[in-house]
């Protein structure tokens, strides 16, 4: 009668076949069990004294016994750049953004340059700290911090998944970030802004109103070019935030907006609804022109012929219009900052800030604009009052 084979820990069975094989002297002990992250089969090997047969076979029954239940932990192979990709594609890729995928593509290839060859097992603190020193000679802090968040990602991401068994991030400094102030316009050139958008002619103010949706409301390029015009609601003053247009390589793509948060409703004054109003009525009538050679977009902010609109064509817009004024160069997202500014000159809470510029969390809100809500002297709240009364009501 036949023996049943002994099962071992994880549910590996004790093979007939003992796999040995005598060198002179010695015996090489050889077990094939588990795969690595390939999925190739693991191989284990031991080289022992040689003695007699039997004893060598029960030499390979406890080393494989050793090997299925854990006792013995073999060294992976796996390098820093084979574990980044996998990490990369088979837990990121699946459910990110694609702007979040392209940032981490970018750290991946600033790690793979670096360290990619290196066998992810064999790194130390010390290696990862003279990394993130040579990042820091060439880089800004917040880079060198966001590559260094990625790679600490993926060791405890394969970690977690077995592949491999400790990881070298920790106990590393990192470089101290350069206390930046969010830029903003005056309230000077806030005024001299809306006297130079006043100016622009009939077929531009798709733009007119791409700068008031963010100078009063906050809105980040991609959020404007991603509202659709049937989010409108001229009732209550409200737009919905429920999309964005994102630009790639070959053109555009349609996502949700940043995070959970970001998806709101804002409300608008009066006058900035006059000229939304307006859009629309422009849109309409360059419609019914148009006829077969309208491109069908439905979003309230439009490109030539009823086209979407790319997000860049704003600021470039506004860069142009900056100079055609001879007012100071400053991007087109410092208008979401100066929102910000005016609703904290007005007394908003951080709460209520946070909740109109669609962050997840107040930190963010605090440690972009935390020059913003020191003390507010009263000339501020007089020139935001004033700015409310030159243009909102």
């Amino acid at each position: 009668m036949q023996m049943p084979r002994m099962v071992l820990e994880g549910g590996f069975i004790m093979p007939k076949k003992h796999n040995w094989r005598r060198r002179g002297d010695s015996a090489q002990l050889i077990v094939y069990i588990g795969a690595d992250y390939k999925g190739n089969p693991e191989i284990y090997r031991k080289t022992i004294p040689y003695t007699t047969p039997a004893k060598i076979d029960k030499e390979w029954e406890l080393f494989y016994a050793a090997c299925a239940n854990g006792s013995i932990q073999k060294s992976s192979s796996m390098t820093v750049s084979a574990m980044v990709e996998k990490v990369l594609t088979d837990k990121i890729c699946p459910n990110a953004k694609k702007n979040t995928i392209k940032g981490y593509r970018t750290c991946q290839k600033r790690i793979n340059a670096a360290i990619g060859n290196r066998k992810a097992i064999e790194l130390k603190p010390v290696h990862i700290q003279e990394w993130i020193n040579n990042m820091s000679d060439e880089l800004a802090p917040k880079t060198v911090k966001n590559t260094y968040s990625f790679l600490h990602m993926c060791y405890d991401t394969a970690i977690g998944w077995e592949l491999i068994t400790k990881s070298p991030c920790h106990h590393v400094k990192l470089p101290k970030p350069k206390s930046q102030e969010a830029e903003s316009f005056t309230a000077d050139e806030v005024v001299s802004l809306l006297g130079a958008i006043e100016k622009i002619s009939e077929d531009k103010h798709d733009y007119k109103v791409a700068i008031l949706l963010a100078l009063f409301g906050g809105l980040r390029q991609a959020e404007i070019c991603g509202i659709e015009e049937k989010a409108v609601n001229f009732d209550t003053g409200e737009i919905k935030i429920t999309k964005t247009l994102n630009l790639e390589r070959g053109g555009l793509y349609e996502d949700t907006p940043k995070t959970k948060s970001s998806i709101r409703t804002v409300v608008y004054p009066q006058k900035v609804m006059d000229e939304v109003r307006k859009l629309t009525a422009i849109h309409k009538e360059l419609r019914l022109k148009l006829g077969t050679k309208w491109k069908g977009s439905t979003k309230l902010i439009q490109g030539a012929n009823g086209s979407d609109m790319y997000p860049t064509n704003l600021w470039e817009f506004l860069n142009k219009l900056l100079k055609e004024n001879d007012m100071r160069h400053i991007p087109f997202h410092a208008l979401r900052h100066t929102y910000t500014s005016m609703l904290a000159d007005m007394g908003k809470d951080l709460t209520e800030i946070s909740k109109q510029l669609g962050h997840s969390q107040k930190t963010t809100t605090l440690n972009t604009y935390s020059h913003m809500f020191k003390e507010l002297s009263k000339a501020k709240k007089a020139t935001a009052e004033e700015l409310s009364i030159r243009f909102l009501e």
